[in-house]
């Protein structure tokens, strides 16, 4: 059953869509000067037609740029480009570029395609990539197809294009995979920080952070909360009588008992020792005054441990 991404791992998603967005920017603004130089070279070599469509690409990736500057729209903006960069590459090997050497602009594709989209995405685009250089290399008489090239050549392209796509999908699972991996042992950490290793529960930190939070709501907006300070009477005899480990086992009891008799939106904890601590988000005074109290008079109510 697949596992619903964690607020950590959303988080850091969310940082590097950030920034592939602003690495997209600064690569669309490079791709512009380079289509400029390219195009004025092409114009003065006597290519009039190439030198218009190099620069025709310059006004997509102009308007990708504005729409996502108008938007902030990221996934629109990583599609955008791909298609653009997809439509620029056909070109380039259905026309031959300059002395045919069009197609090899193609081996920037593989890299930048696997950056942007996942694996899944990123392979099947690339193999429907594959199959238009297919088409174009099979079938040369095929309308706005006006380059030829040798077996040779085309030998030698789609061994070189093969190896590197293989070579890119590897690093990108490898470092897909050290993400996760490093995501999931930050989480453990996180988790250990904030948790009272014997009984699970919130550990004193995490309260205190936590109440220092309902402080400053309370200071802007006035919205109560309470606080319930629990100690268990007679811990010591316990530990004294039937050892450590006995004791161990009532704080943990203690502390399952307390998870069952409080709200969800409230906090549970270890304060130290023999002693907890629970946060009550309420309303209003009155309601701070019933709800906590007696959760916490029934969790310190007898019962068999």
């Amino acid at each position: 059953m697949p596992h619903s991404p964690s607020s950590g791992q959303l988080a850091a998603g969310e940082r590097e869509d950030g920034q592939v967005s602003r690495l997209l920017t600064w690569l669309s603004a490079t791709a512009i000067v380079f289509l400029i130089g390219i195009g004025t070279k092409a114009w003065f070599a006597g290519h009039l037609t190439h030198a218009w469509v190099l620069w025709s690409f310059i006004g997509l990736i102009a308007l990708n740029m504005l729409y996502f500057a108008s938007t902030g729209n990221r996934a629109r903006q990583k599609a955008g480009m791909i298609v653009i960069v997809g439509l620029l590459f056909t070109y380039l090997i259905a026309s031959g570029g300059e002395s045919n050497t069009g197609p090899l602009w193609f081996y920037v594709f593989p890299p930048l395609l696997f950056y942007l989209t996942d694996l899944k995405t990123g392979t099947a685009v690339l193999l429907f990539c594959y199959l238009i250089a297919v088409v174009v290399f099979q079938f040369p008489g095929l309308p706005l197809v006006s380059a030829e090239y040798s077996m040779d050549f085309k030998i030698r392209f789609f061994a070189a294009l093969t190896f590197e796509s293989i070579f890119c999908f590897v690093l990108e699972a490898s470092r897909l995979k050290a993400r996760n991996e490093l995501l999931i042992l930050a989480e453990t950490h996180e988790h250990a920080a904030r948790t009272d290793e014997l009984t699970g529960l919130a550990n004193r930190r995490e309260m205190q952070n936590r109440l220092n939070t309902e402080f400053s709501r309370y200071q802007r907006s006035g919205h109560h909360f309470s606080i319930a300070l629990i100690d268990l009477d007679l811990f010591k005899q316990i530990n004294d009588r039937f050892g450590h480990d006995a004791g161990d086992h009532v704080l943990r009891e203690f502390a399952a008992l307390m998870r069952t008799v409080i709200r969800q939106a409230d906090v549970a904890a270890r304060w130290g020792g023999e002693e907890f601590a629970g946060d009550h988000q309420c309303r209003c005074l009155l309601h701070c005054q019933g709800p906590l109290p007696r959760r916490s008079a029934q969790a310190g109510r007898p019962e068999p441990l």
